[in-house]
Order: C-alpha cells, then structure tokens, then sequence
C-alpha cells in the first residue's frame, strides 16, 4: 500500500482502485492506509479515473465515524481536477444489502468534479424527496460535462419518482448513455426481512413470542419516471444514443409511451428495457409497430421476451439493408441490392420473411422481380449454350477443311489416272494438312 502512495503523490497514476484485501481489513492498517491518502489526494494532478467499493465504504462505518470518514473522502475524490470517471461499485462480490454509501455526502460533494465525463454509482439510497431532488441539482451542475450516467441498482423509497433528476437529463447537450435501474420490490422485501432479524438478534427479541402478521397488498404501483417524462427523454433529446430502464417497473403503457416517442426517433441505437415483469405482449408489439415504421431507426432493443426479440433483431438487419428507400420507392434494382445485403448477414431468412409480413405491398414486385431474374437467368444460359455450340462447330469446320481439300486433289488426280503422282498429291495433302 506504500507504493500506492508513493505513486499518488508522486502523480504517476492516472487510475486509483480503492477495495479491500487482505491487509486493509485490519482495522489498524486501513486507519493508517486512509489517513496517508487523506494527505496525498488533494496535491494529486494525475488520476483520471477512481473506483471505490462498497466494502472500502463500510470500512468507514465499522469504525463508527461513517458521517466523518465519508466526508472527508468524498470532497477529496471529487476535488480531483483530472477526473474524467468516477464509478462507486460491488467490485467482483456483489453485495445482498442497500449498500454503504452516504448519499448526502456523496451528492453534495460531487459537483466538485466539474469535468466528469462518465458517472456510474451502484446502490445509491434515496429514500427521501429532497435526496431525489438534491441528485437533480447534482446533474444540473454537471450537464455541461457528463457523457455517461450509469446509476443502478438504486433503493428507491416506495412513492418516490426520479421525475427531477431524469428531467435534468432530458436538457443534458452531452449526454449520450443513460442506464436507470432500481432494486426489485422481492429484493427491498428480503432485505427488510433480513435487517428486521438482525435487529431482533441485536435486542435478543424472540420471534416466536411477538408473532407479527405481515400482510401484502396489491396496490398499483407507482411509475418511477411518469410517461410525460419519459416521452419527453425519448424525443427531446439529440444526443442520447443509449437507454437502459432495467427494474424500473415499466409496464404495457409506458412502453406505449416510448413506442410513440419511437415513431420520430433518429438518435437512439439501445433500448434496453429487461427485467420489467409488468411488460406483456401489449407493451412489446407498441415499441414493435413503431420501429416498422420509422426506416431510419437502428435501435436494438433488448427485451426478455424470446419471441418478440427475435423481431426486433430482424428488424436492424432489415434497417441495415436500407428497407426504408425500398418500400418508399419500390424498384427492381433497389430490390436486388436490398436481397444482397440481407444475404450478405447470412443465410438465415427470418429477417426477409419477416420484411414480407410487415410489408406485403413489395410482395408483387417481388414475385415480378423473381420473375425478371429467372427469366434473365434463362436467356443468359441459352445464350452462352448458342455461343458454346457455335465455337464447337466453327472448330469441327476447321478441322473438316484440310481433309476436304486433300479429297477433292485426290478425285481430280485420279481422273487423270496416274497412280505415281496420285501417291505424290497424297503426300503432299498430306504434309499440309499436319
């Protein structure tokens, strides 16, 4: 851990890993290790990009200082004039609870990075409105310089929205990647489960003796970002190029609203909108019509539906294939450039048979293309079998001629009867026939 320092403040590191191995989870030694990086990071000029663990985090709340610790970790990270990227992550053991990071701390201070490019917090707890909108104010302070917003896996208080915060990204002019997910209702439930019992534990409580009855109600649940948001993200917005909503409790109608924004939609080349269980085939064949008729999109849509994502994947290939001026202005010679390219994927022919289902207008002109070529194939094989025959009979003529010359000396000789010279013309036909 000493060279880590030595190269931190000598500024020959551009990239600084915080997680916890075998030497740092002695007490003693991450006490020692944090304060000399304490000392060293405010003089640093190199480091770009910085990752920080949750195990590092919770190392700072079992010395019970996790309000002290966190902040002053944070402001020194986010103080960092060379940072390009800052990710807070599981490392390679992805945790079962909520999480280490102290969300007011953490956001406060991150405006502090001003020329950060790419953002990614895994875990971040907002259990309060004015968490959500103190996130909001942090990408208001640093849309000039965000590029990548990844912020998964967020524990999201029941009845809150992140209307605020996606609004900011709608005005972003930078931001081309946009990944939002939540912890699953099932996953909130365990974990409550699971700190109930440690707390039980804790107060040596016996479970048996307060018997409580938890029961689950089937209440709608609340979008996490409304539909006029999320239409607005999805047409507003010139440079997003990636979305991905996973477990953001969407459902047929919102989907509804995203095929609409779809329908106009240049920019966007990834919608990822998995582990959305409330999404039926409603919600997937709305995004589907959308993308058949907007020719210009080359969207993949990621989905966990096998069925409908074997049709969206048909349909970039299609899209590939310039399917748009095609049906737009049918011809014989865009059909054939269009059924080239399709099989120059490959020789899988979903992506046509499905181009025929969707557009059965091109059916015709496609049965009289067939047509053309097979009749055009035909004529050029009875053309070159014509050629073929007459090279052959030029070449038996050629061959024919000597020995035609040669008979007709032989019948003129033998008229004169004389078999000596007879035998001479022969030799001499002959000689010139070799």
């Amino acid at each position: 851990m000493d060279g880590l320092l030595e190269r931190i403040e000598e500024n020959k590191l551009d990239a600084l890993y915080l997680f916890i191995n075998e030497t740092l989870r002695d007490r003693t030694e991450f006490d020692r290790f944090f304060q000399n990086l304490c000392s060293v990071l405010p003089h640093n000029w190199s480091i770009q990009r910085v990752e920080v663990g949750h195990e590092f985090l919770s190392m700072c709340h079992r010395n019970q200082q996790e309000q002290e610790q966190q902040e002053e970790l944070f402001p020194l990270i986010c103080g960092l004039e060379s940072l390009r990227a800052l990710i807070v992550s599981d490392g390679y053991i992805p945790r079962k609870d909520n999480g280490t990071i102290d969300t007011d701390s953490f956001l406060t201070h991150l405006p502090q990075a001003r020329n950060l490019q790419f953002l990614d917090v895994q875990r971040l707890k907002l259990h309060t409105p004015e968490q959500v909108d103190l996130l909001a104010s942090v990408f208001e302070c640093m849309q000039d310089s965000l590029e990548e917003i990844r912020i998964t896996s967020i524990s999201l208080k029941d009845g809150l929205s992140l209307d605020p915060a996606i609004q900011v990204c709608v005005e972003m002019e930078h931001l081309r990647s946009l990944a939002v997910s939540c912890v699953s209702p099932k996953e909130v439930q365990q974990q409550q489960q699971a700190q109930q019992q440690a707390q039980q534990q804790a107060t040596g409580t016996n479970a048996t003796t307060t018997n409580v009855t938890t029961t689950t109600t089937t209440t709608p649940q609340q979008h996490i970002i409304s539909q006029e948001v999320l239409l607005e993200l999805c047409q507003s917005s010139t440079t997003l190029q990636d979305l991905a909503l996973r477990a953001m409790r969407l459902d047929d109608e919102t989907c509804q609203t995203i095929a609409e924004a779809l329908i106009t939609n240049s920019f966007l080349t990834s919608l990822d909108i998995r582990q959305n269980p409330s999404i039926g085939n409603v919600g997937y064949k709305a995004i589907l019509g959308s993308l058949e008729r907007n020719y210009d999109l080359w969207c993949s849509v990621m989905v966990d539906n096998d069925s409908f994502q074997a049709k969206f994947n048909a349909l970039i290939e299609l899209n590939q294939a310039n399917r748009g001026d095609l049906v737009r202005s049918p011809t014989r010679e865009k059909l054939a450039t269009f059924l080239e390219r399709l099989n120059g994927t490959g020789e899988d022919p979903t992506s046509l048979w499905y181009f025929l289902t969707i557009h059965d207008s091109i059916l015709h002109p496609l049965v009289g293309f067939l047509k053309w070529k097979s009749e055009r194939e035909r004529r050029q094989v009875q053309a070159e079998e014509q050629e073929r025959q007459q090279l052959q009979e030029q070449r038996e003529e050629e061959e024919m001629e000597p020995k035609k010359r040669a008979a007709v000396i032989q019948e003129e000789q033998l008229d004169d009867g004389g078999n000596k010279r007879l035998k001479t013309v022969t030799t001499i036909s002959t000689t010139s026939s070799s």
